[in-house]
């Protein structure tokens, strides 16, 4: 038996541009990201005999199967995420598998994106199979895409399978990532909220629709990603000289891009918190999903962080989440 945890993501800058083969339409890219403390975990361990046992802790799911053919032949929505991972494998005997995630519904945090590297990964270890991160974000990403029946991007994955601040670098010879300080970030680290709207994104819808107007030539949207690529660029420089002061202008210029993206890229719920933090002159957030999120995050000052918890009553399901990010 093998129990695999592994982080989620906020990003900072550059999604979207992490989707082949967008990416080479605009001359290359930067997608930056950091890790924070909630996880998504898998329990993974091969039977005896031909069972299949499976808890899916966050949908309430406990179900058992006789062999290992009445799972595939299952329509219970529950089982999507798992069973093309599970045909990767090729497994004959039953098994037991247990996941649980501390990602919201729909958040923007990359939740079915880490657990999915943490499904491969706990199998992985029970098989001893060897797997480096290429591998594994490949192998999920493709899984996601039949999952979606769309393409995926591939930012996701890289905090899942090692934690800390990435950029990953995008061109015609594939990608990179390197891990990087950020003397700026790490003395905000302090400041860091994560803010829960109650509204699932829909980041694949959007990022598909982006996808098929890319291919049909549109202008327009291929003029914003563009400028998405600059704006990531001129994130790294100023996150990399330790100063962080463009970083606000650098924010609200992507949030500007992103609405002119994508329809609906920002809910009901966070329109309204990001009117309270910019009354309040707070100025460094960003909505997690490259799509539209249901979370965004902000940097709040000591000073200002009762003032924040006042965010809860512009809205009955919107939470200020516990958590930390990771650098």
């Amino acid at each position: 038996m093998a129990i695999v945890d592994s982080h989620l993501r906020v990003d900072i800058s550059g999604g979207t541009l992490d989707l082949w083969p967008l990416f080479n339409f605009v001359g290359g890219a930067k997608t930056i990201n950091a890790a924070v403390n909630l996880k998504a975990s898998c329990e993974f361990e091969l039977k005896n005999n031909s069972e299949v046992e499976i808890q899916i802790t966050n949908l309430n799911y406990i179900k058992k199967f006789n062999e290992l053919k009445e799972f595939k032949n299952s329509n219970d929505r529950e089982l999507d995420i798992l069973k093309p991972v599970i045909d990767n494998y090729k497994l004959k005997s039953g098994f037991k598998l247990v996941t649980r995630s501390e990602s919201p519904v729909g958040g923007g945090l990359g939740g079915s994106s880490t657990l999915l590297v943490s499904i491969i990964r706990c199998i992985d270890l029970v098989l001893g199979l060897k797997r480096n991160e290429a591998q594994t974000v490949d192998l999920a990403c493709n899984i996601e895409s039949k999952i979606l029946n769309s393409p995926a991007g591939t930012q996701d994955y890289f905090q899942a399978v090692e934690a800390g601040l990435s950029l990953i670098t995008y061109n015609f010879e594939g990608r990179g990532r390197q891990f990087f300080k950020s003397p700026w970030l790490e003395k905000q680290k302090v400041n860091f909220k994560l803010i829960y709207s109650g509204h699932p994104h829909h980041s694949g819808l959007n990022n598909w629709r982006i996808f098929q107007k890319c291919v049909d030539g549109d202008k327009d949207t291929l003029s914003i990603l563009k400028d998405l690529k600059t704006v990531s660029d001129e994130v790294y420089v100023d996150l990399t000289t330790g100063s962080g002061s463009k970083m606000s202008d650098l924010l609200n210029e992507e949030l500007k891009l992103r609405r002119r993206l994508a329809t609906g890229y920002i809910n009901d719920p966070l329109e309204r918190v990001i009117k309270f933090l910019e009354n309040l002159d707070i100025r460094h957030f960003k909505i997690c999903g490259a799509g539209g999120g249901g979370c965004m995050w902000a940097l709040v000052s000591e000073d200002l962080a009762s003032e924040l918890k006042k965010v809860e009553s512009l809205h009955s399901e919107i939470k200020v989440l516990k958590s930390e990010l990771i650098l």
